[in-house]
This record gives C-alpha cells, sequence and structure tokens, in this order.
C-alpha cells in the first residue's frame, strides 16, 4: 500500500509521520485491497483540517474531520474511515453469502426466500380486491379510517392507490 501524506501551511515532525504509517497500514486488515492512501493536514484560521482518502479496487472512501488539535483530528478521521471500511466488508460479506444461498437453491430445485435479517413483517391484512370507482375507494377510505387504499379501477381493470393528503383532499396514482 502506498501512503502519501501531505502537510499544507503546517510542519509535521516525524515522530507524528511514523504513527500516521504505522495506523495506516493496520487498515489492510479490513481490506486487503487498499491500494494508496492519502493523508493531506491542512489549517484554516483555528481549524486544523484532516483529510484520508483511501483507494482501492472498486472503491474509494473519504472522511474529513475538522478540530483544534491535528492529532485529535486525525484519529477521528482515523475511525470514520475504519467504521466506513467495516461497513463495505459487511456489505461484501453479506453479498458473497447470498450469492452462496442463490447458487445452493439453484441446485437444490426448491424456491425458497431468504430471510430478511432488518425487515420484519409486522402484521398482515389480506382483502378481496373488487373492482371500485374511485369515489367508491374514497367512501371506503374513510369508512375504515385508513391513510390509502390500494383498489382496482372498474373503468381500466387497473390497480391504482388512493391515499388521503395532508391538506385533507385525496390523491390518486394511476399506473
Amino acid at each position: 500500500m502506498q501512503i502519501n501524506i501531505t502537510a499544507r501551511h503546517l510542519q509535521l515532525d516525524d515522530d507524528f509521520k511514523v504513527c500516521i504509517n504505522e495506523k495506516i497500514k493496520k487498515l489492510a486488515k479490513y481490506a486487503s485491497k487498499i491500494e494508496s492512501a492519502r493523508v493531506i493536514f491542512q489549517t484554516e484560521k483555528f481549524n486544523n483540517i484532516t483529510e484520508i482518502t483511501l483507494t482501492g479496487k472498486g472503491f474509494r472512501l473519504v472522511a474529513v474531520e475538522r478540530d483544534q488539535d491535528i492529532k485529535v483530528s486525525f484519529d477521528i478521521c482515523l475511525t470514520n474511515v475504519e467504521e466506513q471500511l467495516k461497513r463495505t466488508r459487511g456489505r461484501v460479506k453479506n453479498h458473497k453469502m447470498r450469492k452462496f444461498f442463490e447458487s445452493f437453491r439453484r441446485f437444490s430445485g426448491k424456491r425458497r426466500e431468504l430471510p430478511v435479517p432488518d425487515a420484519s413483517i409486522i402484521r398482515i391484512e389480506s382483502f378481496a380486491t373488487k373492482p371500485m370507482s374511485p369515489e367508491e375507494a374514497a367512501l371506503e377510505l374513510a369508512a375504515f379510517n385508513k391513510d390509502f387504499i390500494v383498489f382496482r379501477n372498474s373503468v381500466d381493470d387497473k390497480a391504482s392507490v388512493l391515499y388521503k393528503r395532508k391538506d385533507g383532499n385525496y390523491g390518486l396514482i394511476e399506473p
């Protein structure tokens, strides 16, 4: 991994540069495909700005932080980049697992849905869709005190959505 350190309008001591190199090299444990890292330090009036840019094959991560102390801004910026790397690493793992299960489903002959870990179905309502006009749908919407209703339009036999707007009127969505 190539590390480029740039200081604008300030001088960095050698011990701090060595510390920066060590901490940036430790980021390779999250993503082995990091090709280059660019760390830019600059001062504007009373703030020190640290910018870390990691580039690799198929990704580019950037974190910027401002603070009065340059070492504090670097540490905060480094933790932001670590979190971004962890998130992208998790996405890659989830993608690979999903791909594995899809291929398994293809070979097993059974068609199963993958469970969605973040979302859960709280309540299921089923109802028969009968063809009705938008006026009838508005009456039913008011009768059941709902925010929206999905119905089959009796004129063109297409699914439509009627919803209650904030101003008290109704909105109609047609395909």
